[in-house]
């Protein structure tokens, strides 16, 4: 019985280190203004539960493999953070490449997801990721695919081999991609306006096209910004909706440390 126990003990501290880096490192569930006990305290408790929901998580989770599952255990949750922060790290540099094209970049301020220098819309869409990322039942699909990768790779440690890495660059790039989707139209309005007005230029040499052409590529920025929000929601939705699958897709690609 003893025995049992500490084995249960061992599989909680390591379930609770995979589920606390998620707390530590993802920009939902680890934003600073999070206090640490509370993020503590939901990571202790979602591990207790999950070990005592699934017993077969204590199989082998003794004190032997403690030590030398805790790597392991951590490799797991910077897998999730990543899975689960990637559209927030999108719909942040597609707001970013907006500020950037409309002049707005020196207008950042501290984002309350991590603390650095966001500029206007990227904070902006960050907030409607959030928004969309609660719409669509993300925090439940989070746990269910933090569930599945205890059943996937239990306590005990995982391996980072070549085909993580490449599961990990594959979402990092539909991540990026997704990012200059979501800068698109004003990208492509920016353009079209500085077309119009090197034209205006040819015809007009004594008007200075930059600084002519600054307040009418903002206003028109914003305009776009605001007709493509519904477009910027839609495609947030399906990156969080294919969540599990591609957090779970992750989990299939790391090798277990132990047999």
């Amino acid at each position: 019985m003893t025995e049992e126990l500490l084995g249960a003990i061992a599989a909680v501290i390591l379930v609770m280190t995979r589920i606390g880096t998620v707390f530590a490192l993802s920009p939902y569930f680890g934003a600073p203004f999070l206090p640490g006990m509370v993020r503590v305290f939901c990571a202790g408790g979602l591990s207790i539960l999950f070990v005592i929901a699934e017993p077969a998580l204590r199989a082998g989770g003794g004190w032997d493999r403690l030590l030398s599952g805790l790597p392991g255990e951590l490799t797991v949750g910077a897998l999730l953070s990543l899975g689960l922060g990637l559209a927030f790290w999108a719909a942040q540099m597609g707001g970013a490449i907006i500020d950037f094209q409309l002049g707005f970049g020196l207008g950042g301020m501290a984002d309350m997801g991590d603390q650095a220098p966001t500029p206007l819309f990227g904070r902006m869409y960050y907030y409607v990721a959030v928004a969309v990322f609660l719409a669509v039942g993300g925090d439940r699909a989070f746990l269910s695919a933090a569930w599945a990768s205890l059943r996937l790779l239990p306590p005990g440690g995982a391996l980072l081999g070549e085909p993580t890495l490449t599961a990990m660059m594959s979402q990092a790039a539909g991540a990026f991609a997704l990012g200059v989707q979501l800068a698109a139209p004003v990208l492509a309005a920016i353009f079209l306006t500085d077309i119009l007005l090197g034209m205006v230029s040819r015809a007009l040499p004594q008007l200075n096209p930059f600084f002519e052409g600054l307040p009418l590529k903002s206003a028109l920025g914003i305009m776009v910004v605001i007709g493509s929000l519904p477009a910027v929601g839609l495609a947030l939705r399906a990156m969080f909706t294919a969540l599990t699958a591609s957090l779970v897709e992750l989990m299939t690609s790391t090798p277990a440390a132990l047999p």
